[in-house]
């Protein structure tokens, strides 16, 4: 590691995991560093318990600086890139799961309006969109749609129903509604169609009335039930806020904010190997994953991964826009991040960590992509200081199965009560590699597992956070 000194850095997200340890190691190497956290679209440096352990970092009282910046909004982070010559995005959310799955099917109808609304206005094509809400009526075809299956489910064998809202419209006006926009010469812009709005419960009883004898769920499955508007403007809340805004649109406002400046001669982003691998090519052990793959976001949504979708979103857009404005962008791509904590609370990803193990019963059939924390931030480093680097880089220590993982820790620490079965009796899934060549021509040297197991489990001891 090059010394840093009189250059000027930057760090988004800088009282999470990677990038704590990111500004620690940045400071030992003499580079000033301009940081800043979010929570949501929320800087909070007023919250010393997010920053203190920063502050305390060799080299802070000196050449850190906190920096107020709102990750959401555009132009925010104009003050914190000012001035500096490199620039480290490693600000995202660990989103494993968003409140409501549903919500992808609105995120991808979105981005393909966003998309083809774009593209006819640069092409000059004459576009009109029509917008159903939830789709009833005969069926044409043999076997039910996707939106009819919905339907029967929630009508066959369930006890309760969920307490949500419905926009029905009718296929027969929808489709009218299709031929209408082709042949009105005036049509233009957008047409929403929804003939009722209501709850599950009144839709029930409706259905109760025409249909007596079918055996439908009589009670609602949370209580009580929301009104029409609030349900809505919370669902849309969830989706933006959860998903997109954090990974997406706080990318796109660094790099946009990074344009402005001359003096930054590279940006470094946190992707992860989620963007890389979920493509639908099978993982056998034969096979080695590298950088050339790209996830494939209708196999992240087959595999409701929406970790893994926000991810790919966020990186395509970074290398988009860094093309179209001549940034010169590199990309981090770590696995999942263990290692010794220097916050005071743990992470998302340290949660999940946390979760298996303890007090469960069983582990999953599944794989660890693990790498430590010290080397994801070196890479990190190193991608900034090394002129050659470019592109994306994978950088993942080691690939095991749950079962692997639970008896290094085993060893490691004897009196850690961990679980000892698969919860499916006939574990299938094969390990496979990650291609460790780019990483290394950084000159990243992986720490092996066993090491960074026991320091992970050694630092949850000693913040509390794991009693054995």
């Amino acid at each position: 590691m090059s010394s840093g000194a009189e250059q000027v850095v930057c760090v988004t997200g800088a009282s999470g995991y990677i990038a704590s340890w990111l500004v620690k190691l940045l400071l030992q190497s003499g580079y000033t560093v301009k940081a800043a956290g979010f929570m949501g679209k929320l800087y909070f440096t007023d919250d010393p318990k997010k920053t203190e352990h920063l502050l305390a970092l060799d080299g802070a009282k000196e050449r850190l600086k906190l920096v107020k910046a709102i990750l959401l909004e555009e132009g925010s982070l104009d003050s914190l890139v000012d001035g500096c010559q490199g620039v480290f995005h490693t600000a995202s959310p660990v989103v494993h799961a968003v409140s409501d799955p549903q919500l992808w099917y609105q995120l991808s109808k979105t981005l393909a309006e966003e998309a083809a609304w774009k593209c006819a206005a640069e092409c000059g094509i004459d576009l009109v969109t029509i917008h159903p809400g939830f789709v009833i009526g005969p069926l044409i075809q043999s076997t039910p749609t996707s939106s009819i299956d919905v339907f029967l489910k929630v009508m066959n064998g369930t006890q309760t129903f969920p307490d949500g809202v419905h926009c029905f419209v009718d296929v027969r006006d929808v489709a009218l509604a299709h031929l209408q926009a082709f042949e009105a010469p005036t049509a233009k812009g957008r047409y929403c169609l929804v003939e009722s709005v209501t709850l599950y419960s009144e839709a029930f009883k409706i259905l109760h009335n025409l249909y007596p004898s079918l055996c439908l769920p009589e009670n609602c499955s949370t209580l009580p039930e929301p009104t029409i508007v609030a349900c809505n403007a919370s669902r849309l809340k969830v989706m933006k806020s959860e998903l997109i805004d954090p990974a997406v649109k706080g990318t796109l406002n660094v790099l946009r904010s990074c344009a402005k400046v001359p003096s930054i001669k590279r940006v470094v982003i946190t992707a992860s190997v989620a963007s890389v691998m979920f493509n639908g090519k099978p993982l056998t052990p034969d096979v080695v994953i590298d950088e050339t793959w790209f996830s494939d976001t209708v196999r992240c949504e087959e595999l409701k991964n929406w970790y893994a979708i926000s991810k790919t979103l966020a990186e395509e857009s970074a290398w988009k826009f860094s093309e179209d404005h001549g940034i010169d962008l590199v990309a981090i791509c770590p696995g999942f991040v263990i290692g010794p904590l220097l916050q005071p609370a743990p992470t998302s990803s340290i949660e999940g960590f946390l979760n298996l193990v303890k007090g469960t019963q069983t582990f999953p059939d599944g794989i660890y992509r693990f790498v430590d924390i010290r080397n994801v931030v070196d890479a990190h480093i190193q991608a900034f200081e090394t002129p050659a680097a470019s592109g994306r880089y994978c950088v993942v220590g080691r690939v095991v199965h749950y079962s692997e993982a639970f008896k290094i820790l085993q060893k490691i620490c004897p009196s850690l009560h961990l679980p000892e079965k698969f919860e499916d009796d006939k574990p299938s899934l094969p390990v496979y590699k990650v291609s460790q060549d780019r990483a290394r021509s950084l000159g990243i040297n992986f720490i092996p597992l066993e090491v960074s197991l026991r320091d992970t489990v050694e630092s949850l001891k000693e913040k509390g956070f794991l009693i054995f």
